[in-house]
């Protein structure tokens, strides 16, 4: 079998494109032949061994060349590439999607809202930092107006609510649509989608990976560890404001970049003493498993609905336990009491709480990165994730030669 994927960026510069470079090199290790196609080259690439790469610009807007010649471009590499079956991930232009779909058996993976039942910042509304539980509709030429939740530029604001609206018609399509949560399948059906159409596939992790094991004794160090993209939906700026009501003493590191950094800078000068705050900046993906094992707990305050929430399930590999938000898909493997703590959203006095729960008291903290260790073995393992992926190709090509997809399995994975 020989899987071609398509994504806007060859970069790890978010959850789909970190995603699209693990499961590569796990389809490549089942004897499965990989292709990718990207439209932009970014600083930062991530060659995969043995992984058929191409450039191909006109996967997204270009300037200068018509839909004809652009459609020409694309399925001429298609055809070089000679795919069983495409998988797309992110791209910006739902035309390349509705040409895709007609060269060979294409399922997407839909890593986010934005773009397919969100023209916005993802359903979230900045103004209030509260999440949208609108339907995609009319609303949406309005809402970023009222609640900041995306591009307020006229043309700009018409052009993602065409694109979002054109998704969603080419999206019936597709041989399958791919999801992580129940969450993102509920609101998929929401924006219109059959609900035999949609599989959620939760991602897995590789619990091996860097020496990932069974959990060890809390360090000495009461270290909170914080991974993700540093703006106000992924609420770092709510974790430095709960550091601030811990009762004892505490060391917390940010892996991550982005806007809100310099601002979370100063206000980290400006806490006790006893709280050392470390910025680490973004870091590799190779290096990242050193910074689970050190922590003590893995702190997710998102106050966006997350589409899935990999950190957390990372962490649960590494045996830590987890704290966070109540928010989108998160409370499919966050499990209160269990594995960790799951908190109402915004409510940063009770995140600090139970923060400093877990610094305090080294036997629950180990009990339940345990239970953390085991749940990601169980159920969110990389070989689980990988056999129900290759069932929905299977699948997919045998709709091409037999007809409508047989969906009593695909239902149940």
């Amino acid at each position: 079998m020989k899987v071609l994927h398509v994504n806007q960026y060859y970069a790890p510069v978010g959850g789909a494109e970190c995603y699209l470079y693990e499961i590569s090199e796990h389809l490549l290790r089942c004897g499965v032949d990989v292709a990718v196609a990207y439209a932009v080259r970014t600083g930062r690439e991530f060659h995969v061994p043995g992984r058929e790469e191409v450039h191909l610009e006109c996967l997204g807007h270009c300037e200068g060349v018509s839909a004809a010649e652009r459609g020409e471009r694309i399925r001429c590499v298609v055809d070089a590439i000679d795919p069983d079956i495409i998988q797309v991930h992110q791209l910006d232009d739902p035309a390349t999607l509705e040409l895709l779909v007609t060269l060979r058996p294409t399922v997407q993976f839909v890593h986010a809202h934005s773009g397919h039942f969100c023209p916005g910042d993802g359903k979230f509304y900045r103004r209030g930092a509260t999440r949208c539980s609108r339907s995609f509709g009319l609303y949406c030429l309005v809402a970023p107006y009222w609640h900041r939740c995306g591009r307020r530029h006229p043309r700009r604001l018409i052009t993602h609510v065409m694109a979002v609206h054109r998704w969603l018609k080419v999206a019936p399509r597709l041989s399958r649509v791919i999801v992580a949560s129940q969450y993102m399948r509920s609101e998929l059906i929401r924006a219109g989608l059959a609900p035999s159409h949609i599989v959620v596939n939760p991602i897995g992790v590789d619990v091996m990976q860097n020496g990932a094991g069974e959990p060890e004794s809390p360090t000495d160090e009461a270290i909170i560890l914080f991974v993700g993209r540093l703006y106000e939906a992924k609420g770092p700026q709510i974790l430095l404001a709960a550091l601030e009501r811990l009762g004892a003493p505490c060391r917390a590191i940010f892996v991550g970049d982005g806007p809100l950094l310099a601002r979370l800078k100063e206000r980290a000068e400006r806490l006790a003493p006893d709280r050392d705050i470390e910025f680490v900046g973004w870091v590799d993906r190779s290096r990242l498993g050193d910074f689970y094992r050190r922590a003590r707990v893995v702190v997710i305050p998102s106050i966006w609905p997350e589409p899935f929430g990999m950190v957390g399930v990372e962490a649960m590999a590494y045996g830590k336990p987890v704290v966070a938000f109540d928010v989108g898909g998160v409370a499919e493997w966050l499990k209160d009491g269990q594995n960790g703590f799951l908190i109402p959203a915004n409510d940063v006095s009770h995140l600090a709480a139970a923060i400093e729960r877990l610094l305090v008291d080294a036997a629950l903290c180990r009990e339940m990165g345990r239970r953390a260790r085991s749940l990601a073995v169980q159920q969110f393992n990389i070989e689980r994730h990988l056999d129900a992926l290759l069932h929905i190709y299977a699948q997919a090509m045998e709709t091409l030669i037999d007809g409508p997809m047989n969906l009593d399995r695909v239902e149940s994975i």
